[in-house]
């Protein structure tokens, strides 16, 4: 089956879709361009880690898509400040594949070597519910993390994670509530 994938000026990409950019980096001083690294994407929602230009770490980011995957509005600062924010994942909060909210997950290591944290954001990507919170602290290196929902509970998530805690990379998971309180430890 043959398809074009139109937006408002015309077919975007090739045939199939083809490729296009999704998000830009937004140039800085004297024109220079920052860096996007560690994309997460779900159906009207892009969550990616974006080093502005003359920075020296990644903060967090989300931006709307259109249902062409094409941007709308502008990126929203998620989480920024010192260390570096990275390997975001989310998840929409509600029923069905969207929702009214969002909770995101990602690594960062402003405390120590990594840690996995969360926030709620609104459809606005707006902060819902508070600051972030704390998924996965503690003296190893916790980073990579990924989100789904929890198959034997649909009112909550599982968030996997890598933690080199025993001296090598092992999988660690924790479950999250809707609220984005964790439930139990890893």
């Amino acid at each position: 089956m043959d398809f074009n994938v139109t937006h408002n000026f015309g077919d975007v990409g090739g045939s199939n879709g083809g490729e296009w950019e999704a998000v830009r980096a937004a140039p800085g001083d004297g024109g220079l361009l920052g860096e996007l690294r560690w994309p997460a994407v779900i159906p009207g929602l892009i969550v990616y880690s974006e080093k502005k230009p003359g920075a020296t770490d990644f903060d967090l980011y989300a931006q709307r898509l259109f249902e062409n995957g094409r941007p709308t509005g502008a990126p929203m600062l998620i989480q920024g400040g010192p260390g570096d924010q990275k390997y975001p994942d989310v998840v929409p909060v509600g029923r069905g594949t969207s929702g009214s909210e969002f909770l995101i997950v990602w690594s960062e290591d402003v405390r120590d070597a990594g840690d996995v944290m969360g926030i709620r954001v609104d459809y606005a990507l707006r902060r819902s519910r508070g600051p972030a919170f704390p998924i996965a602290q503690g003296p190893g290196t916790a980073e990579d993390p990924v989100i789904s929902r929890d198959l034997r509970d649909e009112d909550n998530f599982l968030v996997l994670f890598t933690d080199d805690r025993n001296g090598n990379k092992d999988i660690y998971g924790t479950r999250v509530a809707q609220t984005g309180l964790p439930r139990g430890g890893p």
